[in-house]
C-alpha cells in the first residue's frame, strides 16, 4: 500500500497471486460495468500468458503487445516505434448486461464513484436561501448502460449527458432520497469515509423533512454540517 498526493493505492504486483487469488475473484464475481469486464478479460489473458512463460518467446510478447493495443489506453509512442509489426486487435464487445444489481454492489460502487451533496443557493432579494440535496454518480459516457442500471434499481432517478463525454446519474427529490436511497445504505453500510458524508446527508434531509432549512436555525444548523462534508472533511 502506497500513499502519493494524499491518495492511498493497494496494489497486487506478485504474479502469482494474480492468477491464483485476483482473477478467480473476479471470476466468481463479475465486474457490472461493460468496459471494465473487457479490460479484465483482456489483462487475465496477458497474466496466464506470463504464467505459462510464453511472453520470453517473441510470439507470446508480441500477443501481448497486441492485447494492450485495446486495454485501458494501448500502447506507448515508445512502444509502438519499438515494436512496428504488432497486430492492432478490435475491441470485443460485450452484450449489454440488463440484470439487476446487487445492493451489496451498489454500496461498494458508491463509496468508490458516488458523491453526497447539498447547495445553498443565497440569491440577493430571496428571503431565505433555497436548499437543495443531490446523489449523484458521475461515469464516461461509454459507461452509461451501468448508470442506467442503477436508475433501474432505485426506479428513480434521472440521467444527464453533456458534451465533455461525460453522464451523470442524479437524484434530487426529496421523496426518493427519503424512502429510497436512505434505506438502501442504511442496510448496506458504505464502509469507507463516505458513510459520514451519507450520515451528514441524511442529518441534512431530515432537517429538510421538518421544513428546518426555512428557519435560520435550521439553516445555519445545515451551514455547520455541510462546512464539514466531502474534501472539507477532516
Amino acid at each position: 500500500m502506497t500513499k502519493k498526493n494524499q491518495k492511498v493505492y493497494y496494489t497486487i504486483n506478485r504474479i502469482q497471486d494474480l492468477n491464483s487469488v485476483v482473477i478467480p475473484h473476479f471470476l466468481s464475481y463479475p465486474l457490472q460495468s461493460d468496459k471494465k469486464k473487457i479490460d479484465f478479460d483482456l489483462w487475465a489473458e496477458i497474466v496466464r500468458i506470463i504464467i505459462s512463460k510464453k511472453h520470453l518467446t517473441k510470439d507470446g510478447l508480441l500477443r501481448i503487445l497486441s492485447l494492450k493495443t485495446i486495454l485501458n489506453r494501448g500502447l506507448s509512442k515508445k512502444l509502438i516505434s519499438e515494436f512496428p509489426d504488432v497486430i492492432n486487435l478490435s475491441r470485443p464487445l460485450l452484450e449489454l448486461s440488463t440484470n439487476s444489481l446487487n445492493n451489496h454492489w451498489i454500496a461498494g460502487f458508491t463509496a468508490a464513484e458516488g458523491s453526497f451533496s447539498v447547495t445553498i443557493n443565497e440569491k440577493d432579494g430571496r428571503k431565505l436561501p433555497q436548499v437543495r440535496a443531490r446523489f449523484s454518480i458521475g461515469l464516461h459516457a461509454r459507461d452509461i448502460n451501468i448508470l442506467t442500471r442503477i436508475s433501474n434499481q432505485f426506479n428513480t432517478g434521472n440521467i444527464y449527458s453533456n458534451n465533455k463525454g461525460t453522464v451523470l446519474f442524479q437524484i434530487a427529490n426529496l421523496t426518493s432520497i427519503k424512502t429510497k436511497l436512505i434505506p438502501l445504505f442504511d442496510e448496506h453500510n458504505l464502509n469507507n469515509i463516505k458513510h459520514f458524508d451519507f450520515l451528514d446527508f441524511k442529518q441534512i434531509i431530515c432537517l429538510m423533512e421538518n421544513r428546518e432549512h426555512l428557519r435560520n436555525y435550521g439553516l445555519n444548523t445545515i451551514r455547520e454540517i455541510k462546512s464539514n462534508m466531502n474534501l472539507r472533511r477532516m
